[in-house]
């Protein structure tokens, strides 16, 4: 399985791996599903899908606590996860702070900035 690290460079339009287009493209598709079944909750459906993938996210981060390759795809996940709130016209920054703690999001992207200027 190829390393997902979300690279932290100031222009999104493209990167090596193109981890920025993955919250967009789930936020579009969910969105349009949402919105194909009329029934008129898109707001809440979304609020669902944020809880259930903060939650996925948070357990794998509990069982797989330790591992170094972990910590870089758990840093990926949570900036995806920003991502996704940020893009998503339905919800809001308290609500993905309801659903997971954003000092975890501010070390995720922390994390990002360091391997990169590491790699340096």
């Amino acid at each position: 399985m190829e390393k997902t690290i979300f690279r932290a460079e100031k222009n999104f339009l493209a990167n090596l791996n193109n981890t920025h287009c993955i919250p967009l493209a789930v936020n579009t598709i969910a969105g349009a599903l949402f919105h194909y079944h009329a029934r008129g909750d898109i707001h809440l459906r979304m609020k669902e899908f944020l809880a259930l993938a903060s939650s996925s996210v948070l357990r794998a981060a509990q069982e797989l606590e330790g591992h170094q390759d972990a910590v870089n795809n758990q840093s990926t996940l949570y900036i995806m996860l920003d991502e996704f709130v940020n893009k998503c016209r339905w919800l809001s920054m308290d609500v993905l702070e309801a659903c997971l703690p954003y000092n975890l999001v501010r070390i995720a992207y922390q994390h990002c900035y360091q391997q990169e200027t590491d790699s340096f």
